[in-house]
């Protein structure tokens, strides 16, 4: 993964990627505008604060089964980290797929991680499945403890 960036660092990249979920899912735009004070600071937008309600939200829209939202979010999300800026980059990944899991985690088995692992693209399924192992391991205890298929298969 790369070096992290600093918050000051959010580029033009991270913001055309706002405006687009912001286009995909209408209802995040309240999400995203009641947040703006919390993800707004004097050096410029903190990226990190507002990926994550992004991450929750998305969550949320699949409980609800608006999982073609989730699917186009996660699309341009491949497109970014193949494509995007350095910042965006990790934006996505570390942000974006980080918190989608640990949301996913959350909601008591409403949203499964192999579920969203299914919609990923490659370069989003490679950081996806190096997230889980980092964060969970990949022996047979974080298989055992983990929601079936939540780990790529072993080799």
């Amino acid at each position: 993964m790369a070096e992290p960036t600093s918050p000051s660092n959010y580029t033009a990249d991270a913001e055309r990627f706002f405006v687009r979920a912001r286009e995909i899912v209408p209802s995040f735009v309240a999400v995203d505008d009641d947040g703006a004070e919390q993800w707004q600071d004097n050096d410029g937008p903190l990226g990190y604060i507002r990926i994550a309600a992004l991450a929750w939200h998305l969550t949320s829209r699949a409980e609800i089964g608006k999982w073609d939202e989730v699917k186009a979010i996660l699309d341009v999300a491949e497109t970014t980290i193949e494509s995007g800026d350095a910042y965006t980059s990790e934006l996505m990944v570390v942000g974006l797929l980080e918190d989608f899991q640990n949301a996913c985690l959350q909601s008591e088995g409403r949203v499964r991680l192999v579920d969203v692992r299914a919609l990923l693209g490659p370069a989003s399924l490679a950081a996806w499945d190096d997230l889980m192992r980092f964060w969970h391991g990949s022996g047979t205890e974080a298989r055992e403890r983990l929601p079936p298929g939540s780990l790529p298969d072993e080799t």
